[in-house]
């Protein structure tokens, strides 16, 4: 029964990180590798804008408007997909 839930579970997981990987794939480069940088590498704003050599500003203004991207196409996703 575990066993089940397990696979269940993981399936879940592979399914909804293959849709956010879809919809950060829409997004302008800059905007991904910010948010990239900060979701999976664990990275801060200020961190990355070092690495970018770019404002802390600019950072910030491309993860917001990337994360507001992939929020419009997910719920796209969603209503599509129902």
């Amino acid at each position: 029964f575990e066993a089940k839930e397990r696979t269940e579970t993981e399936v879940a997981r592979r399914d909804e990180a293959r849709t956010v990987r879809g919809a950060m794939d829409t997004l302008p480069s800059e905007q991904c590798q910010v948010i990239e940088l900060a979701y999976f590498g664990g990275f801060t704003h200020t961190e990355i804008a070092e690495m970018l050599e770019t404002p802390v500003g600019t950072v910030k203004g491309r993860m917001r408007l990337g994360l507001e991207k992939m929020r419009n196409q997910l719920r796209f996703m969603e209503v599509t997909s129902s």
